[in-house]
């Protein structure tokens, strides 16, 4: 089942890459993508790519985010976020979640469920 639910959930990771790939050389590299027992979680490494979470919007919610220019903490810069994982999960959520499904009836039925 696992393969299954990978390969279900590939087009959102391969989105997500595309979408932050227009911008950022790090990103792309930094999305991962896992089956779990509760699921499959698709994440971005905050040591290769710290900057992922405040362009995905995901510090306070907000559509801009604050930070000092090159480290000179008596300069700060506003930019607007870039999300890209969320965008994705969006494009693809009904097809990701009709194969879901189907994978589990699958599975289900293999073991004698009807």
């Amino acid at each position: 089942m696992r393969p299954a639910l990978q390969k279900a959930a590939k087009p959102i990771v391969d989105d997500a890459k595309r979408r932050a790939g227009m911008w950022s050389t790090r990103i792309p590299d930094a999305i991962s993508l896992s089956v779990r027992k509760n699921g499959v979680m698709i994440r971005v490494s905050g040591q290769k790519a710290p900057h992922a979470r405040p362009y995905e919007g995901i510090v306070g919610n907000r559509k801009k985010f604050r930070h000092p220019v090159f480290g000179d903490r008596e300069r700060w810069v506003e930019q607007r976020t870039r999300p890209f994982l969320i965008p994705a999960v969006n494009a693809h959520r009904r097809e990701v979640t009709v194969e879901v499904a189907r994978i589990i009836d699958h599975v289900l039925r293999l073991h004698g469920y009807r």
